[in-house]
């Protein structure tokens, strides 16, 4: 029985080239992931440091980054959306110019 490549939180933010946070909060609660300690929490007024240690499965990060790549294509940012729509509105209205001269 071979044992699947577990990542460390730091090896996958590397590779991914974000923040360990960022990490973190994307593998909390993936079933798979192996999740030691706790997150820190608020009590009160104050915050406790909380410890954690996630393993993450090499499919499961493989599973995870397609995902990711997968919804990234298709996603707009508002000001991409908005130059989209300007640039639109120009060929649409300089379309409608030409036809009014050709007939």
């Amino acid at each position: 029985m071979a044992l699947e490549k577990h990542y460390t939180v730091q090896e996958i933010a590397l590779a991914w080239n974000v923040s360990e946070e960022t990490v973190r909060r994307r593998f909390r609660g993936v079933p798979g992931v192996l999740h030691l300690g706790e997150a820190t929490r608020l009590i009160g007024r104050k915050y406790r440091r909380g410890y954690e240690l996630l393993r993450i499965p090499a499919s499961i990060e493989e599973k995870i980054r397609n995902e990711m790549r997968g919804r990234s294509t298709g996603r707009v940012s508002g000001k991409q959306r908005d130059r989209r729509e300007r640039e639109d509105a120009v060929s649409e209205s300089s379309a409608s110019d030409g036809e009014r001269h050709v007939s």
